[in-house]
């Protein structure tokens, strides 16, 4: 779970927890629109406030709507980042930030921004060499972006070992397959 970057609470804070409270009501129910909303109020009282950035990035990914999502999970990120700086840390927020890079470079990815999306792929694969999910979607930004039809292919691969039943794997490792020429695995 995130949590806000000031500790010290504002005026503003109870409307803000309002607007939060509905906005995870409106998540819960899958109404990614009144939940990316509603996590918007509450970033309109407490704009330094990691959880309602995040929220409503997810709100935004959602309903694919890309540039939305960017700004708000660049926004949580730069508050995450924030934290990080910081001596002590609390111990969820490795989670966080490997969370929001996993969300913001998908978007990055839907909106062609591929060497963005690639650079924070690449930084995730870096920290846990094993996710399947990571693997799965460099592969398919580097064919998207039309690179390294190679990689991706081997990136494809390792991911479909761990997940073969998910569809999005099976798709990427057979994209990865045509790139390479390999039809008769495609």
């Amino acid at each position: 779970a995130f949590k806000r970057v000031t500790e010290t609470p504002t005026p503003a804070t109870g409307a803000a927890f309002a607007w939060g409270g509905l906005a995870q009501a409106a998540e819960q129910t899958k109404d990614w629109a009144n939940a990316a909303a509603a996590y918007d109020k509450s970033l309109g009282f407490e704009p330094d406030n990691s959880l309602y950035a995040c929220g409503a990035g997810r709100g935004y990914m959602m309903l694919q709507k890309w540039p939305e999502a960017v700004d708000r999970l660049e926004r949580c990120d730069r508050l995450l980042e924030v934290l990080a700086a910081k001596p002590e840390q609390p111990p969820w927020l490795k989670s966080a930030r490997y969370d929001t890079t996993f969300a913001l470079a998908t978007c990055r990815v839907q909106r062609g921004d591929y060497s963005a999306a690639n650079k924070g792929f690449e930084s995730l694969l870096a920290a846990n060499p094993q996710d399947a999910r990571v693997q799965n979607n460099l592969a398919d930004s580097l064919l998207r972006e039309g690179k390294d039809a190679k990689r991706a292919l081997e990136l494809a691969t390792k991911a479909a070992a761990g997940k073969s039943a998910v569809p999005q794997v099976t798709h990427t490792l057979g994209w990865a397959h045509l790139a390479n020429k390999q039809f008769d695995r495609a």
